[in-house]
């Protein structure tokens, strides 16, 4: 390798390392350097959400808005035990519905001394009951919750908080929730969760973004309370 190779190699590798450095734009990092006086005087906002607890896997991006406006977002996904205990409050419930639908038929069946036609939509609800249970998992479990919090720079250079919110993942479906009082969801970004701690915020916005199938599904079951 001759000296001028050597050099243009040299040159080449300070370009991709300035050029990596400076992944995040100019404006991601001045809303990570920004700090939400409102939440927390000593700590600034990409200190925080990379620190957070709450949250994993998080990442920034920009982009401009139908306006031209810069916006920055940092995605990152709620924990598993998140969604565990989400799912856990949404099965156990279904599963009581379920015990009632399957023990009412039965008891009719016991009671019933009519034609065996009855006795056949009985059982053929009763299956139906057994398959609704399996499919249940398929379309109500929550698989994957993402959140995003958005900022936009301003021209003068200012960082103003936009929105916050969660993109819940079931099945084939993404439900998106915005929360009402986006600071409010940011601060979970400032508090320090332990283990066993997690946000009603996050539990109450999880549980909404099933209850319109949920509720779809529980009517359809209860179908077969009638012949």
């Amino acid at each position: 390798m001759n000296i001028i190779d050597r050099f243009f190699r040299i040159v080449l590798t300070i370009i991709l390392t300035i050029t990596l450095a400076s992944c995040d734009s100019g404006n991601i990092n001045k809303v990570k350097d920004s700090v939400f006086y409102d939440i927390d005087t000593s700590m600034t906002i990409g200190k925080a959400f990379s620190t957070r607890t709450d949250c994993e896997r998080g990442k920034w991006s920009e982009e401009k808005d139908a306006r031209g406006r810069s916006i920055v977002t940092y995605t990152c996904s709620l924990p598993e035990r998140y969604l565990e205990h989400v799912n856990d409050i949404t099965f156990s419930s279904l599963d009581r519905t379920f015990t009632i639908m399957t023990n009412y038929i039965a008891s009719r069946m016991k009671v019933i001394e009519s034609s065996s036609l009855i006795m056949d939509k009985y059982r053929k609800k009763l299956i139906d009951l057994e398959q609704a249970n399996k499919d249940k998992n398929k379309l109500l479990t929550l698989e994957k919750v993402d959140a995003y919090t958005k900022w936009m720079v301003t021209d003068s250079g200012g960082v103003e908080l936009v929105s916050s919110e969660i993109a819940s993942h079931y099945g084939n479906k993404t439900v998106t929730i915005k929360f009402n009082q986006p600071k409010e969801a940011v601060a979970l970004a400032y508090a320090d969760f332990r283990e066993d701690r997690i946000p009603t915020m996050y539990i109450n916005a999880m549980k909404k973004s099933v209850q319109k199938d949920y509720d779809a599904f529980v009517s359809s079951i209860s179908n077969n309370e009638r012949l």
